[in-house]
């Protein structure tokens, strides 16, 4: 009988998506995008208010599209990307949503500044994300 509920529930978990690794632990895949996610949310706010914090006292003449850039990205992107890294490690469907949403604009971003390399990397972690996304919960 016990056996038997312990095959019924792993073809619910099958069948909803829930399955995990041989081991019960989480894909590499999903591991490595929310490592990174966190890591660029965490390094871009450090960075962003570093940056805010020496113009204000710097007197440095930023044009004001970077200074919104910088404004915008210290409150709103990078601790959405902290927050996201953090969820996906817990496997939220969500989280990997907030994460595509905010990699989806700062492509536009890239495209609209001409920057090549933060482009692509946008491009390389939407794919990875892509890659994980039949894991998350």
């Amino acid at each position: 009988m016990r056996a038997s509920w312990r095959a019924l529930q792993k073809e619910d978990n099958v069948e909803s998506g829930r399955e995990e690794g041989a081991n019960g632990e989480r894909p590499m895949i999903v591991s490595i995008v929310a490592v990174v996610i966190f890591l660029l949310g965490s390094g871009g706010l450090f960075l962003g208010i570093i940056a805010v914090v020496a113009a204000s006292f710097v007197r440095v003449n930023l044009p004001s599209f970077d200074l919104l850039v910088l404004l915008f990205g210290s409150v709103v992107i990078w601790p959405g990307l902290i927050l996201a890294g953090y969820n996906l490690w817990k496997r939220k469907k969500w989280a990997g949503q907030l994460a595509v949403a905010i990699k989806l604009f700062d492509c536009m971003l890239a495209i609209v500044r001409g920057n090549v390399f933060a482009l692509t990397l946008d491009v390389i972690i939407l794919a990875s994300i892509g890659l994980a996304w039949k894991h998350f919960q």
